[in-house]
């Protein structure tokens, strides 16, 4: 009678977890976990001591990348649509991404050597779009 009591417990806490899983979402039709890109780099967060509170990343943070020169992909966000830094000149390349609006707004230069990642230069608020008003508040690397 014990073995059939513990069996039925089991059962009931399969059942009991399988309609879990599929209540929120579980199962064969559920999305693909958030897993990184097969080009994803994971880079460690440097803030800028000189700037203002709010930095949008916490020193040392790390966070996986996987950019070109026409999208940024990292926790779940895609942007595209950069402006090219035109100061920059080859092998090396550099490009703003925008997250947000105005005083909202985070952007992230990606810069690229020979065509391979190097380095995300964090800036945020309306007049981060240009290299020359950037608000630089830390940096990806």
């Amino acid at each position: 009678m014990h073995l059939n009591l513990q069996k039925r417990l089991f059962l009931g806490l399969v059942a009991c977890a399988f309609s879990l899983l599929t209540a929120c979402g579980g199962g064969e039709d559920a999305p693909a976990a958030a897993t990184p890109a097969a080009n994803c780099k994971d880079l460690t967060y440097t803030q800028n001591p000189a700037a203002a509170s709010g930095n949008p990343y916490a020193n040392g943070q790390k966070v996986c990348f996987a950019a070109t020169t026409t999208s940024l992909d990292f926790s779940g966000k895609n942007l595209t649509s950069p402006t090219q830094n035109t100061a920059v000149a080859a092998p090396n390349a550099a490009y703003i991404f925008v997250d947000g609006a105005g005083a909202a707004a985070i952007c992230y230069e990606v810069a690229f050597t020979s065509g391979t990642l190097h380095e995300i230069n964090v800036g945020k608020g309306a007049a981060c779009t240009s290299s020359a008003t950037f608000n630089f508040q830390g940096q990806f690397q």
